[in-house]
């Protein structure tokens, strides 16, 4: 459950952990960048939390590019990780514009060539990608 922005804070979980409650994907990617020096991942959900199977969120992107550019900026070492809607058709532009952790779900649990065969795609795909982002 994603709770009211005013409700949320950081917490400093000990032992080198923090958290940071995740937002909703109509939040800005300015959101986050208050705590960058205190988190070590971002999330960006390009669906809206709740459920499995749902559409790629294209409009995400800009927010993912965004973040990664403020990441770089400050020269700071998060990892950018995406999570909604990615199989091997929206892998390729998500990790183009910044995201360098990819969460598939749905795309490979349903794939109709199997599981394998999904992570073989996915592998696929992002192997023509720059890791230098």
């Amino acid at each position: 459950m994603l709770v009211p922005d005013h409700q949320r804070q950081y917490c400093d979980c000990g032992h080198g952990s923090h958290a940071l409650p995740g937002k909703q994907a109509a939040t800005p990617p300015e959101a986050v960048f208050p705590w960058l020096e205190k988190i070590d991942l971002v999330l960006v959900m390009t669906v809206e939390p709740g459920f499995g199977g749902q559409s790629f969120m294209a409009d995400q992107l800009p927010k993912i590019a965004a973040i990664k550019r403020e990441i770089l900026r400050r020269k700071l070492h998060i990892q950018l990780e995406a999570d909604g809607g990615l199989d091997e058709r929206t892998v390729i532009p998500t990790a183009s514009h910044g995201a360098n952790l990819i969460v598939a779900g749905t795309s490979v649990f349903r794939h109709p060539e199997g599981m394998a065969e999904a992570i073989r795609r996915l592998h696929a795909a992002t192997g023509v990608l720059d890791t230098q982002l």
